[in-house]
């Protein structure tokens, strides 16, 4: 899987003609244009790695309400969790460059936001809905996927998948739940 994954940084679309893309050699799967401009400038390069302790990746769309109401939750998770390298993915084929730009741009997301506009990124994780998250560790293995929370909205959550996973990958246990369900918006893939 290691091999097909390291080869959708051919496939991935840039939003910019000739946007060179950088791609850590742990993460090759994850390269792509950037449509925020944290730490950089939409279309820029972006440089994908793990953090100290893993990277954390979350399908996030630019008009489903299920995937806005928890960019509060993952701003303070990025923050509280700072050895995970956040990443956002936007994926759905329904949404166009300028949209989704806008969109990234005013959440003032602290972690880049990576357009994956032929959706090689969602379809090789299997995501399947807005918000959904998949933690990976240091061997590029994913040890956690499925929600942010237990709801589509986060302020009615009373569980928090996420957030629990990332704590125990830094006490160093194994993740007590390693999948949970996806509620949220069904990612379009243009079918």
């Amino acid at each position: 899987m290691r091999r097909r994954l390291a080869n959708l940084i051919a496939a991935l679309c840039l939003l910019t003609a000739n946007v060179a893309v950088a791609a850590h050699a742990l993460l090759p799967e994850l390269s792509g244009a950037r449509l925020n401009s944290s730490g950089g400038s939409p279309g820029s390069q972006v440089l994908v790695s793990h953090g100290a302790k893993g990277t954390v990746l979350v399908f996030l769309s630019a008009t489903c309400p299920c995937s806005h109401s928890h960019i509060g939750l993952l701003k303070r998770l990025s923050a509280k969790h700072p050895e995970f390298n956040f990443f956002a993915v936007n994926s759905n084929a329904n949404e166009s460059v300028e949209v989704a730009r806008a969109y990234f741009e005013a959440q003032g997301l602290p972690f880049p936001v990576l357009r994956d506009r032929e959706l090689k990124i969602a379809d090789a994780y299997h995501a399947s809905k807005t918000p959904h998250a998949f933690v990976l560790d240091l061997k590029n293995e994913v040890v956690y996927r499925g929600g942010v929370t237990n709801s589509s909205k986060a302020d009615q959550a009373d569980k928090q998948y996420l957030e629990n996973a990332l704590n125990d990958i830094e006490a160093g246990r194994p993740v007590t739940t390693p999948e949970s369900r996806t509620l949220g918006c069904v990612i379009s893939r243009g079918d």
